[in-house]
């Protein structure tokens, strides 16, 4: 089944809350959004950064380049994700 661009965000944000609850970040004031920032607001080191972008890799169906993990929120993690092929593309 293919994902448009607001179910791909709605299942990234998904995963992202999903990691952080898993990691005990600290509650975000607001929630947990597009514009949620990975290490200002959830404290994301690499390590993390790494482990989420294999979720995010696992629970869309792609592959990201490394670039990703440079990704400053969760909206520029979904820039990465949109311009991506699926993981089972030829």
């Amino acid at each position: 089944m293919i994902m448009d661009d607001s179910e791909r965000a709605e299942q990234l944000l998904s995963i992202l809350q999903s990691f952080a609850r898993e990691s005990r970040v600290p509650d975000v004031t607001g929630g947990i959004g597009l514009d949620t920032r990975l290490e200002a607001d959830l404290g994301l080191d690499s390590l993390s950064r790494s482990e989420l972008i294999a979720r995010v890799e696992q629970g869309l169906g792609v592959t990201l380049s490394e670039q990703a993990l440079l990704a400053a929120t969760a909206r520029d993690l979904l820039g990465f994700v949109l311009h991506q092929p699926a993981a089972d593309a030829p």
